[in-house]
């Protein structure tokens, strides 16, 4: 996969993922930067046939060709940079790719003005970054955003640095909410937090109250 990247990525865009690997969404931090480049093109690739689907044909969307080939590795080009930069995007506001390859498309045909949809280079405007990080933030007052990995559980705690942030995550993400305790407790329940930990942020008191809605 380093040489693929290699062959066909420009080098300064490759650096940039290194700084990376601690902002990306949870799910894609234990995967080289081509495999989740894969997975954001098939996300974009969502995206792009539900705005198909919307505002052109609904018949047509499921058939149309969007890439010129299967492996997008293969396309090199403005495309595949386009690709993954998007990803890096994504990567660097922390979301994951089907979230912000469908807001992102969704703001960018705001201001539209072309007969074709957006190509993957043209979902990462500055105005379209700023709109996005808006809708993100309010998507996770409205829905409960974690990692359903395995490597995330307490069982596989190894001290890693993704697994530490992760619970910080879900310390934030809990207290977004007005019933935090009942939704802490559920994240215990459903061995994402250690109980060590909740007793070290909270208290003996609020621990013990949070305790007993077990």
């Amino acid at each position: 996969m380093d040489a693929l990247a290699f062959l066909t990525i420009p080098r300064k865009w490759i650096d940039f993922d290194t700084e990376l690997y601690a902002t990306k969404w949870f799910d894609y931090r234990f995967l080289h930067p081509v495999e989740a480049t894969y997975k954001y093109a098939e996300a974009y690739e969502k995206a792009w046939r539900a705005s198909f689907a919307r505002v052109l044909d609904e018949r047509r969307a499921p058939y149309v060709k969007i890439f010129k080939s299967k492996d997008v590795f293969d396309l090199k080009g403005a495309v595949l940079t386009g690709l993954w930069r998007g990803r890096q995007i994504a990567d660097a506001i922390g979301i994951p790719y089907e979230d912000y390859t469908s807001l992102a498309m969704e703001e960018t045909l705001r201001f539209w003005q072309r007969t074709h949809l957006p190509r993957p280079a043209q979902i990462y405007s500055e105005q379209v970054i700023e709109r996005v990080l808006d809708r993100w933030e309010k998507l996770q007052e409205a829905k409960l955003y974690y990692s359903r990995l395995d490597n995330y559980k307490c069982r596989q705690y190894s001290g890693a640095k993704s697994q530490n942030d992760h619970h910080e995550w879900l310390f934030a993400q809990a207290e977004k909410r007005g019933n935090a305790d009942r939704v802490i407790c559920n994240f215990l329940k459903d061995d994402l937090l250690p109980q060590s930990k909740i007793e070290f942020r909270y208290g003996p008191e609020r621990s013990e109250r949070i305790l007993n809605l077990n």
